[in-house]
């Protein structure tokens, strides 16, 4: 009876070892332990006894949960980024129309308060981009130059926008948006983008584009592409020996126009074809009397140009009014004209009152 007790004592030990994780060998146990793969032991009489050991992942279910929910809190992140590429926290006032944006308001006129389009044969539609999403479209006919310059086509829009938010109420402005070439756009020789203008009157303000130079009532910061879509800020600013100076420090390639804006950082950055590219531009007008103005651009997130000692304007009065959300090819005459019926999505315009 002893030997018979001593033998049944061994038997349970050896199927606790069995089943035990901590006494298991190389290779083909570790792959057991995984699966929780029955392990079976016979008893004396002949029958089986059977020990499940079951394993159940709960640390690493844990890990790619919080995985997962860190890579989308960090693409929610980057998305903003490309909104807001800095912090906004202590803005005055803020208003957009992208998604990433909490209380974005819907991308249509009402939405943009729409003060004036610029020059007859100007359209523009609401619709879905290439990706999906809410958009508004441009359409560049072939041959056309600015809009309804040349009998009639369509080439783009020129708007006047103010938004919601009342941006004279301040001094530092930051603007963005997001622009989708098709595939295969064909820049030509080069066109304009939407940027901000400024002056002592939206009316005034109007004025300083299409050969009207900036003379300290008016300024604007509209962007351009070039061949092969080359990018630069295309600047109607007060001409002065400062200023020269200051817009050199952007890099790139400068142009200066006795008729015409300048062309600044030509090259430091591409429009891209068949994706977006998001801008954001900030524009801090200087103290009167002081060259201390400051202009930077970001183009997908990254800041592409940083330039200070700019002078804006001489009055006071000189105000930043809102968006002139321009696109056409031009250039006026037919070397500058769209080569084919062509098209580009904007979307997410958003706007900040920093200072």
């Amino acid at each position: 009876m002893l030997a018979f007790a001593t033998l049944s004592i061994l038997l349970a030990t050896a199927g606790s070892i069995v089943a035990s994780p901590l006494h298991r060998h190389h290779g083909r146990d570790r792959s057991v332990a995984r699966a929780g793969v029955r392990r079976s032991c016979k008893a004396r009489n002949g029958t089986s006894t059977t020990t499940t050991t079951s394993f159940t992942p709960h640390t690493t279910t844990t890990s790619v949960a919080s995985h997962t929910t860190s890579h989308a809190s960090d693409s929610k992140a980057a998305a903003l980024n490309l909104v807001w590429p800095l912090s906004i926290s202590n803005a005055k006032a803020s208003w957009s129309t992208s998604s990433q944006v909490t209380g974005n308001v819907p991308l249509n006129d009402a939405s943009l308060n729409i003060f004036s389009y610029a020059r007859t044969g100007t359209n523009h539609t609401y619709t879905k981009a290439p990706d999906g999403t809410a958009s508004m479209k441009a359409v560049y006919e072939a041959g056309s130059i600015a809009p309804g310059e040349k009998n009639g086509l369509i080439g783009g829009f020129d708007i006047y926008a103010l938004t919601s938010i009342d941006l004279t109420k301040g001094t530092e402005v930051l603007f963005s948006y997001k622009a989708w070439f098709e595939k295969g756009f064909d820049f030509q020789k080069g066109g304009k983008m939407p940027g901000l203008f400024l002056g002592t009157s939206n009316a005034v303000a109007k004025e300083c584009s299409g050969g009207e130079h900036a003379d300290g009532d008016c300024a604007s910061s509209r962007l351009m592409w070039r061949p092969n879509g080359a990018g630069e800020l295309y600047a109607y600013f007060p001409e002065s020996a400062s200023n020269t100076a200051a817009l050199k420090t952007a890099g790139g390639k400068l142009v200066a126009n006795d008729v015409y804006g300048t062309s600044v950082g030509r090259g430091l950055f591409s429009w891209s074809t068949g994706s977006w590219t998001a801008v954001a531009q900030r524009l801090k007008l200087n103290d009167v009397g002081s060259a201390n103005g400051e202009f930077q651009l970001w183009v997908n997130g990254v800041s592409v140009m940083n330039i200070k000692g700019l002078t804006f304007r001489t009055s006071s009065k000189s105000l930043i009014r809102g968006l002139q959300l321009e696109t056409f090819f031009g250039g006026h005459d037919n070397s500058w004209a769209s080569p084919k019926d062509q098209s580009c999505w904007f979307k997410d315009f958003s706007a900040a009152l920093l200072t």
